[in-house]
């Protein structure tokens, strides 16, 4: 028997010992942008967890997280289901009946696509009003288009304000917009005029209803009648994952406009656009909405609501992990598991898997990462306390996007879930497993 079998076999024999005591597993992914959902990367995780470890003690708890971006009303929705399912403290959301509305809606391209969102009516009797969830990148989505085709000055935001203003129209009273995951930088212009905005070109000449406005449009806009206000009796809560101003070099153009699709010499264009509408909203209000946070957000659709309607501003993961209990699922555990596409330096920056880390560490739980892509250095994950397995270094690039779920199911099946202060023998013979597993895989 060679050293790497031996190693491998008191590997399995420790590993039987240590995982005893592990039987309570939180599983709080975010998406893996263009591949794989937070939702679909739970419940793979849980299907691996649970055909891996075959004790009579075993809970996992699933919760798909979203920072107000892409999967942003899956998230929701599946807290609400969850406590349909299991018994569950009080919360403020009980008195409230949940109905996803499917409607078509102005897709970014100006086509007619199926759409929806979240309604919840108040039960009979609560004295409550009804609230509804519009999650933008599942209307005005960057998703939703090929690459090659991306463009923010033909893209609009319509969809979004559709759905917005039909929630209104129920009578909704709160309504949670989850911005993010954009295929516009166009100030929200396409959303505003769907929810009344009157939007002028030329010397007064208002563009009709019917019209798509798109970020290209904003060079012929001489007007905006912004001073009467929208949505009179309603406030929209713009859930955002960044801090980004309006304009500037950490403005929306200059850190997003090209992934939505800008060239180089058209940033410049896009930039006097956005402060060409923030000099239109001082006009008429007074209002310099340029040096409120997270205006950046979404193509500066934040910007465009703050202008002309009642809101408040969210730190997107907060609330959402603050909605779904996540800090009291994470305290209840043994081990949590987590991860999103790229694990990076903005990701310590109060993105979504950030969060998931801090609750952790709070209560001193074991902390699995799992991304596509780890670009931290070994130094800054070690002082993280926190076990980091990424899919690129393991399999060809290729493979981690056409095949992501079949590499996450290799790599889970692999993954000692051990203490962070294991002793060397047994990360040796879970290592050695690994490398014959991987070179094997086709």
């Amino acid at each position: 028997i060679n050293a790497e079998y031996m190693g491998l076999y008191i590997g399995q024999i420790f590993y039987l010992l240590l995982m005893s005591k592990f039987n309570n597993y939180v599983i709080a992914f975010d998406k893996f942008k263009d591949c794989l959902t937070a939702g679909q990367l739970c419940k793979l995780t849980q299907a691996a967890i649970e055909k891996n470890l075959h004790s009579p003690l075993l809970k996992v708890a699933q919760v798909p997280l979203a920072d107000g971006g892409d999967g942003f009303l899956e998230a929701i929705e599946a807290f609400f289901n969850s406590r349909k399912q299991t018994a569950h403290s009080p919360h403020k959301y009980d008195n409230y009946n949940l109905t996803r509305i499917k409607r078509d809606a102005t897709g970014p391209m100006g086509n007619q696509i199926p759409a929806s969102y979240l309604f919840l009516e108040p039960k009979e009797g609560s004295g409550l009003s009804p609230i509804a969830f519009v999650e933008q990148a599942a209307v005005s989505g960057l998703w939703m288009i090929p690459v090659p085709q991306r463009n923010p000055f033909t893209t609009n935001s319509k969809g979004t304000g559709e759905l917005i203003m039909e929630a209104y129209k129920k009578g909704a009273k709160d309504i949670y917009l989850g911005v993010g995951g954009s295929a516009t930088v166009d100030f929200g212009i396409g959303a505003l005029q769907a929810i009344g905005l009157k939007v002028y070109k030329g010397k007064k000449e208002e563009y009709p209803d019917s019209y798509i406005l798109t970020g290209g449009d904003i060079k012929d806009i001489t007007e905006i009648d912004v001073d009467k206000k929208l949505l009179p009796g309603t406030t929209v809560h713009l859930i955002s994952d960044v801090n980004n101003l309006l304009l500037g070099p950490n403005g929306c153009t200059y850190v997003y406009g090209k992934q939505k699709g800008a060239q180089d010499n058209e940033l410049p264009i896009l930039e006097s656009y956005m402060a060409k509408m923030a000099d239109l909203v001082k006009i008429k209000t007074g209002k310099d909405v340029s040096n409120i946070p997270k205006v950046g957000a979404a193509g500066a659709i934040v910007a465009g609501i703050c202008s002309c309607a009642d809101y408040q501003l969210y730190s997107g993961i907060e609330f959402v992990a603050d909605l779904l209990g996540l800090e009291n699922v994470v305290k209840e555990s043994d081990v949590v598991i987590s991860g999103e596409g790229a694990f990076d330096k903005s990701t310590l920056e109060g993105k979504t898997v950030s969060h998931v880390i801090k609750l952790a560490k709070k209560y001193n739980k074991k902390i699995i990462v799992i991304c596509g892509v780890n670009r931290l250095y070994a130094e800054a994950i070690k002082g993280l306390g926190i076990d980091v397995f990424d899919l690129v270094s393991r399999f060809d690039t290729d493979s981690c996007f056409k095949k992501t779920e079949e590499c996450i199911n290799i790599m889970l099946s692999l993954i000692h879930i051990s203490e962070p202060t294991r002793p060397l023998y047994i990360s040796y013979a879970v290592f050695c497993l690994k490398k014959k597993k991987i070179q094997h895989t086709p």
